[in-house]
């Protein structure tokens, strides 16, 4: 059990490590590149239609995904989270949250409940299911991607 536990806490590792180098690519992207890979856009049903999350496909076979960072307004920051998750989770300790990244394939295979987290100020926290990203995804055509409005209920 103990050597199951110590394995499971390298997979997370590498999931993380994994992740820092999928976001830190994300953001260097030129736009151009990103708008010609670009399979899947969600974004908020506000005006401003807050973006919520990108898929694309590298060059080889993986769909990666990526969530921006969002601000929360002090009064959903306090509703919705605790001190020690602000500390950890965000860039400046409290209201603006960290962007995350990964590999949507990873996620496919445990089946309709996992998913993504997505959200902003103007929208109730969501799990978009990895399976319904990757059906999206599928959908898409490379730098004409499948566009989707979450409209789950607003704040």
């Amino acid at each position: 059990m103990k050597e199951e536990l110590e394995g499971l806490g390298e997979a997370f590792e590498r999931m993380e490590a994994d992740a820092d180098v999928i976001r830190a690519a994300y953001q260097a992207l030129p736009r151009e590149w990103l708008k010609a890979a670009l399979l899947v856009e969600y974004r908020c049903p506000n005006k401003q239609g807050c973006l919520l999350l990108h898929a694309w496909r590298g060059d080889g076979c993986e769909t990666f995904f990526h969530v921006p960072h969002h601000k929360m307004s002090p009064a959903r920051n306090d509703e919705q989270s605790v001190e020690s998750a602000r500390r950890k989770h965000t860039l400046d300790g409290d209201r603006v949250w960290r962007p995350r990244a990964g590999v949507l394939d990873h996620l496919k295979d445990n089946g309709p409940n996992v998913g993504i987290g997505v959200q902003c100020d103007h929208l109730l926290p969501v799990t978009v299911s990895a399976a319904d990203v990757l059906a999206d995804a599928a959908r898409a055509t490379r730098g004409r991607p499948h566009k989707r409005v979450i409209t789950a209920r607003l704040a």
